[in-house]
């Protein structure tokens, strides 16, 4: 979710949101990087499959 300020002057609303997207994109990338799975290819033998 990304929080948009709105400005007084809605002609600068196009400039607000891209600034926001920017901001968006940036810490999305940064909190991927920070909650990157270490080891993703593990399997747990003790967790079985049940098929309905």
């Amino acid at each position: 979710m990304a929080r948009v300020p709105v400005p007084q002057d809605l002609d600068d609303l196009a400039a607000a949101v891209e600034t926001a997207l920017k901001g968006y994109g940036r810490e999305r990338t940064a909190l991927k990087k920070q909650c990157a799975p270490v080891n993703w290819l593990w399997s747990d033998s003790a967790a079985t499959v049940n098929h309905l």
